[in-house]
């Protein structure tokens, strides 16, 4: 039986899917305890910057160029735009979390995370769960069939929760998802890539 005096470090990834909506209430149920230190996170992937766009590269010269010097506020413009519109999704995805945080309704200690890291949601929800040294990590699942799951991998369209499992070196919880019954399949991994796997049902 688990330690209920030890403050775990439990990640939530959510989406805002009724997959994650799913995966929130069934650690609601089942894994969370009022000592764990809960982290609600979802990763929003930065659009490209402007300033590094090849159609701005091409028009810098051009706008330093004489007699076209006036042109060059116009990155700064889009520049802003850019940042508006980052900060709009960073603060959407946050009321997102907050919902969440009023669905799991617990005693235990819960911290909201967006991530904006330049990368994959996967790999960044991995590299945030090293950063806190997460003792578990639960997320839902889409469902993706096999054939499906295989050949989104080898377009490295992967899901999520794959990634997770694969990668992540705490266990990895992945909620599924079938019609209105729940169940879960508990994958978890030692950092050498032992995977093991168990299917329970949430009846």
């Amino acid at each position: 039986m688990p330690d209920q005096s030890k403050q775990r470090i439990v990640i939530i990834s959510v989406d805002g899917s009724h997959h994650s909506k799913q995966a929130v209430a069934w650690a609601k149920t089942h894994v969370v305890q009022p000592s764990d230190n809960v982290h609600l996170v979802t990763a929003v992937h930065p659009k490209t910057d402007p300033a590094h766009s090849l159609g701005l590269y091409l028009r810098v010269p051009l706008a330093m160029a004489p007699g076209n010097i006036l042109k060059a506020p116009n990155m700064h413009a889009e520049r802003a735009e850019w940042e508006k519109d980052e900060a709009a999704r960073v603060a959407c995805a946050t009321d997102m979390l907050r919902e969440y945080s009023q669905q799991l309704c617990t005693e235990a200690t819960i911290t909201l995370r967006v991530l904006t890291d330049d990368e994959s949601p996967g790999a960044a929800l991995v590299k945030y769960a090293d950063t806190i040294k997460a003792d578990l990590a639960v997320v839902g699942s889409r469902g993706m069939g096999g054939i499906h799951r295989k050949i989104a991998s080898l377009i490295g369209l992967g899901s999520v929760s794959d990634h997770l499992v694969h990668h992540l070196h705490c266990p990895a919880l992945v909620v599924k998802s079938k019609d209105k019954h729940i169940s879960v399949q508990d994958q978890a991994h030692a950092p050498d890539d032992t995977l093991g796997a168990q299917e329970a049902s949430s009846s």
